[in-house]
This record gives structure tokens, sequence and C-alpha cells, in this order.
């Protein structure tokens, strides 16, 4: 089963992040994020994964009659390999060395469980699902099940009170914002934002 935060490789050297759980005419929704390169896994925009497709690997390029809108899709006998937050997050935690992203988000996740939440609701996507991080990579969570995500909120909200955790500073406020390209203001997306409790800052 394919869940939202997936990643999914092809043969190519191409990771698309799962978008929907649903498969559709054999195709898991999904949307380009990671190009392999001689250098590692880049990161593409979402105008460079566009074009990319549409000019090399255009048979990712889908219409979903469903949804009508045009997405990406690989067809399920195209995934070279399934990346799964939950299993990536249970073998972070299994290291025995840790780059500095890797050990924050250790650091990270063991707060969580210390504060009662349990590990098995967690994952982990974005760069550090493939080993793609630096030392400037966001940690993404992912936090499975309502109640758990509703939990992991009201923890992140005690961390950043009880400076376990720092809240979002204006530039980084303006770097989230910035990345979205939305219809908002500065001001109404960090009011929205900062109502949700589900981003901090670890050291």
């Amino acid at each position: 089963m394919f869940k939202a935060k997936d990643f999914i490789e092809t043969p190519e050297g191409l990771i698309f992040a799962v978008v929907e759980e649903a498969i559709e005419q054999g195709r898991v929704l999904c949307f380009l994020r990671y190009v392999k390169q001689n250098s590692g896994w880049k990161k593409y925009s979402t105008q460079q994964a566009n074009a990319l497709l549409k000019s090399t690997f255009s048979e990712y390029l889908y219409y979903s009659p469903v949804k009508d809108v045009h997405l990406h899709a690989v067809p399920v006998e195209k995934i070279h390999v399934h990346h799964q937050p939950r299993r990536r997050l249970q073998q972070l935690m299994m290291l025995q060395s840790y780059d500095s992203v890797d050990q924050d988000c250790v650091q990270l996740c063991k707060l969580y469980q210390q504060h009662g939440l349990d590990l098995g609701c967690l994952g982990v996507t974005g760069s550090l699902l493939i080993g793609a991080q630096n030392s400037g990579s966001d940690i993404d969570l992912v936090i499975y099940g309502r109640e758990s995500f509703q939990q992991a909120r009201r923890l992140t909200r005690q961390f950043i009170a009880a400076n376990l955790l720092q809240p979002l500073a204006q530039s980084d406020w303006l770097s989230s914002y910035q990345r979205r390209a939305c219809a908002l203001t500065l001001d109404e997306y960090i009011w929205h934002e900062q109502r949700k409790y589900n981003k901090a800052l670890i050291k």
C-alpha cells in the first residue's frame, strides 16, 4: 500500500512523492521531487520537475479523470524502490553513528516519545527519507492517525513554551512563505501557520 508522503523511485533515478493513497488506472499519483545525478540526489522545484518530465519522461505526466487535474503518476510496475517513512525512522533510531541532521531527528523523536507519543505513529519524509539531507535540511515528520497528530501538535506547543523547541523567527517564516507561493499575504500566512503548531525549530 502506498501512503501520502511515501517516496517511489523509478529505474531512471527519479523520486516522486506520493500524494494520494488510491491507485488510479494502475498508477500511483505523485509528484517528482528528486533526480539522481553524479553528485547524489538533487531536489527539483515544481517548474523544474514539470519541465524535465515534459522534455524527457513524458510517460510520467498524467491527466486524472477522477480529479480533473494534470499531475504526475507512475505505473506500479515501474516502481523500483518504495521508500517508506515509518521504516526509515525505525532505521534512524537504530543507527550507531549520525550526521547532525540524523542526530537532531532522533533527539526530536525521543522527546516526543518521552512525553507519551507512540513512535509507531511517526515517520520521516523529505530528504531524510532518502539520505539526501545536508546541514540546512528540514526535519519532515509524518504523523499517522488523527489522534496522534493532535497529540503531536499539543506536545509541540508545550515544547515551544518550555523552550525545548523554539518558534520560527521572522526570517524562517519568510523562507517558508516564499516556498509556498500562496495567495495570502505574509502576515496572513504566519497567522494561519502559527495556530497549527506543526512547525518549530530544534537547535
